[in-house]
């Protein structure tokens, strides 16, 4: 119903008149300023069609990208929830039921046993802190979220993380240059495209890095060189740019540098999952090794009495 109402207000305002980029400039939950802007240089250059067709792919490309992260996930959650639940059954169930027998022979438990046990009973007795700190830990986020001097650091600090901030780069970056890519071939005056491009930037230590590139355009500087100034942008990305200013096919490069981003997010991902998969499984086996050796030295030195 949502939808269609908003289908409804389009056509509405097209049969008064109005312009089509003014109509999506008022749905702007639903479509961002990227969309209205290139249909606005649509209009003026007589290229609507082509410019929406722009859009699909930009989409189709988006939505093709999210497809391959939640297909690629899952199988690790899946994974990663069985070992979750595997190892609190252990620890919740199956370790206080053979310390109940063995307590009911009246025989003292090892101390392996009683560590284990220890564990065990701070999951049993204490569950209701676990909630508590994950329901503080979220409510905090928030609000630091809500500081952006916390926000900042917290931004950075996931940046500097080993593996997921590699992946937020690209990610990042790749939806960067890929917007760039779409507004430099529909058209759309260097700077706008700057300003969309990075407002599609989540983390804003990385949007921060382009913050003197706008001034130095102005200034007459080249768009490569501006580039270079930020330290997520590499310099193979770089060259392709400078390429590109040669020969005057700069949106061209910016979609080839795009892809190369994307292939390189799907291929850091796929090892990413590669490597998890193995360790949750050592992880487990690791697990169920210390409780069945630790339950086995019980029962021997139970019997040696």
């Amino acid at each position: 119903p949502e939808e269609r109402k908003v289908v409804e207000n389009l056509r509405r305002g097209l049969h008064e008149g109005k312009r089509f980029s003014q109509l999506l400039k008022k749905e702007k939950k639903l479509f961002p300023v990227i969309y209205s802007s290139m249909a606005e240089v649509g209009e003026e250059s007589g290229e609507l069609t082509n410019v929406l067709e722009e859009v699909y792919k930009f989409l189709k490309d988006g939505r093709d990208l999210r497809d391959f992260l939640v297909t690629s996930s899952i199988y690790p959650g899946v994974l990663l929830s069985v070992t979750v639940l595997v190892i609190l059954a252990i620890f919740v169930f199956f370790l206080p039921f053979f310390a109940d027998i063995f307590t009911d022979m009246g025989r003292e438990l090892p101390g392996a046993t009683k560590f284990l046990l220890g564990i065990s009973g701070v999951i049993i007795d204490y569950w209701w802190l676990w909630f508590i700190s994950i329901g503080g830990g979220i409510w905090y986020l928030r609000r630091a979220y809500a500081d952006p001097k916390k926000r900042l650091k917290i931004q950075g600090f996931i940046l500097r993380l080993p593996l997921v901030g590699e992946l937020i780069i690209k990610s990042q970056m790749s939806r960067f240059f890929r917007t760039l890519a779409i507004l430099f071939q529909s058209q759309v005056q260097l700077l706008t495209s700057i300003r969309i491009a990075v407002g599609t930037i989540t983390n804003e230590v990385i949007s921060n890095s382009f913050a003197q590139l706008p001034a130095d355009l102005r200034g007459g500087g080249k768009f490569s060189a501006g580039m270079k100034k930020s330290q997520f942008v590499d310099n193979e990305t770089v060259q392709l740019i400078e390429v590109g200013e040669e020969s005057g096919e700069v949106g061209e490069m910016l979609g080839r540098v795009a892809m190369a981003q994307e292939e390189r997010l799907k291929v850091q991902i796929k090892r990413l999952l590669a490597l998890f998969e193995p360790v949750v499984l050592v992880l487990l086996a690791l697990v169920i090794l210390v409780v069945v050796l630790t339950v086995f030295l019980t029962i021997l030195e139970m019997n040696e009495f």
